[in-house]
């Protein structure tokens, strides 16, 4: 899976690999990976991606997760990602998507805060700086592991936290949005490495960075198509 570079949020630029991503500027933007998850027969059912957060300047606002194919239409803005506000103050994102806020944890399904899928905060500096998402399109469930390779060395693969959502849409992409930031910020989320497959049959398609000097590189994947990191 790599970002796409059809269709972007303000803000927002993708490099020639479509790998890495960097977003400035004051605006909120949306941004897609290329390979829509679904329960199709003829689909992809089940995905895996590891993204490597980065933060230049002072740290702002990320959510990461998935949006529903009925977000493909809007303009990857502001009004596409935050519809409404609650009581004219706190912005929460559309009912189509299914992401977790980097600096709280919280996790938002269907326009709501849900306390049950909640997580650490990750993304910034003194926090785990990946975020591996499992997609099951036969549960329409997401698993969300957060790997902190500073703590890698004392564990069998740098997880620290995970936590297990459903009730995704049948068709799926994984997403990020940025909130506006701070002038000379800007936050790069990088494709690690990524996955996807026909649960069962022989349909798959792997995309795995390898250089070690990331500080991990995939290194298999099970019949539950979960990304395995070895330690460098």
């Amino acid at each position: 899976m790599l970002w796409r570079n059809d269709k972007l949020g303000p803000g927002i630029m993708v490099d020639e690999s479509c790998k890495v991503l960097t977003h400035s500027g004051p605006t909120v933007g949306c941004a897609l990976l290329d390979q829509w998850l679904s329960t199709s027969s003829s689909s992809f059912d089940s995905g895996s991606v590891i993204l490597d957060i980065a933060w230049e300047g002072t740290e702002g606002e990320l959510w990461v997760g998935v949006v529903g194919r009925n977000f493909n239409p809007t303009s990857f803005g502001k009004e596409a990602f935050f519809p409404r506000a609650i009581d004219g103050k706190d912005e929460i994102p559309t009912d189509l998507a299914n992401v977790f806020h980097s600096a709280t944890g919280r996790y938002y399904s269907k326009g709501s805060d849900k306390l049950a899928g909640r997580l650490c905060a990750f993304g910034r500096r003194s926090q785990p700086q990946r975020c591996q998402l499992e997609l099951s399109m036969r549960e329409l469930m997401m698993q969300a592991n957060l790997i902190d390779m500073r703590a890698a060395k004392a564990a069998v693969d740098g997880i620290t936290a995970s936590v297990k959502v459903d009730g995704l849409k049948p068709e799926v992409a994984v997403c990020v949005a940025f909130g506006g930031q701070k002038e000379g910020s800007k936050c790069t989320v990088r494709v690690v490495g990524s996955s996807t497959e026909k649960t069962g049959r022989s349909m798959a398609s792997k995309d795995w960075d390898g250089d070690k000097s990331s500080g991990s590189a995939p290194i298999e994947m099970d019949e539950e198509t979960r990304i395995a990191t070895e330690l460098s």
